[in-house]
């Protein structure tokens, strides 16, 4: 496999200047604002605030929308002179891994994993990538979130804007029913929390939902494997009984986790989306039994192991060494 690409000065400079440019944008608002009496600018920052309010009741809709919303054009913009520009002047780089022969089936369940703390170089590169890049535009999918981030301000409006929904049975169902494909963690907030920067690892959940889906729907599974997710911050298991808990009851996960001097911003790692080939699930079936259900799981274990085997190279050898642990919270 090519050695993994090296960020050069000219282009942390460039990421630099257009981080600063986005910056300027964000501001120039408040400047204006400080042109106008106080009196004025506090009527002026009330009205936006109700145009907002206004916009976020009406739009809550959205969440499970399957219509594309924004345009290709402006999700293009935000991934380069924001999200890629952070990334690049934290020194990660990026990297996509895929069959040269795979066809992209549609509808399919795309199983991203692993989830990562926060999930930044899904959500910085691989969500986007579904509407910018033809090679994943032909998927057609939408990418599935937990419900608390559709009801968080400005955070809303970015995932709708690459193309995340509300990852709930009926409108993930709906999807697959129109010929659009999902995107799907297979391990959500549990995997979240239990994320090592130290251990390459799948923790799935013991209803195995995202098998279930694809059975239901006789649609295939495609693995994928985000490496060097888990390398972007540093993991800590303080009062992890408490937080796991939380995940349990809450279905929040609290992840702790600290990166470039033990601020929030990612450590440097190479990012390599790499997806395999897709697992067949059979014809639709409504109730698959449980050991239906783990026959497909075992199909989908093999090409996922086989994946990390293949491109476990662009880890650190020590992580590598170490291999890929999988776990279910309980028996079916």
């Amino acid at each position: 496999m090519p050695p993994a690409p090296k960020l050069t000065t000219l282009a942390r400079l460039g990421a630099g200047l257009r981080l600063c440019v986005t910056i300027a944008a964000f501001l120039s608002p408040h400047a204006l604002m400080r042109l106008l009496s106080p009196a004025r600018r506090r009527g002026a920052w009330g009205a936006l605030l109700g145009l907002y309010v206004s916009w976020y009741i009406g739009s809550l809709h959205l969440k499970n929308e399957l219509a594309d919303f924004g345009s290709d054009d402006a999700v293009a913009l935000i991934e380069r002179w924001w999200l890629h520009a952070v990334m690049r002047l934290c020194g990660v780089t990026s990297e996509i891994r895929m069959p040269d022969d795979l066809s992209p089936p549609s509808p399919c369940v795309l199983t991203c994993a692993p989830h990562g703390v926060f999930a930044v170089g899904h959500l910085t590169y691989n969500i986007g990538r579904l509407r910018t890049e033809k090679r994943f535009r032909d998927f057609k999918a939408l990418a599935g979130g937990a419900s608390v981030l559709f009801y968080t301000p400005v955070v809303r409006e970015l995932l709708l804007l690459l193309g995340a929904r509300e990852a709930t049975q009926e409108t993930l169902d709906r999807a697959l029913r129109s010929g659009r494909s999902v995107g799907l963690s297979t391990g959500g907030v549990w995997e979240q929390l239990h994320t090592s920067h130290e251990q390459e690892a799948l923790s799935l959940l013991p209803n195995l939902g995202f098998v279930r889906l694809a059975m239901r729907h006789g649609v295939p599974l495609v693995p994928t494997y985000a490496f060097g997710e888990n390398a972007l911050y540093k993991t800590h298991d303080f009062a992890m009984s408490w937080r796991e808990w939380i995940a349990l009851k809450l279905r929040i996960g609290l992840p702790l986790a600290t990166g470039r001097l033990g601020g929030p911003f990612p450590h440097a790692a190479h990012h390599v989306y790499a997806l395999g080939r897709p697992v067949p699930t059979g014809p639709p079936n409504a109730n698959p039994t449980d050991a239906e259900v783990v026959a497909v799981l075992h199909k989908w274990l093999r090409e996922m192991r086989r994946l990390f085997d293949e491109h476990k190279d662009c880890l650190p050898p020590d992580a590598a060494a170490r291999g890929l642990s999988v776990t279910i919270r309980s028996h079916l």
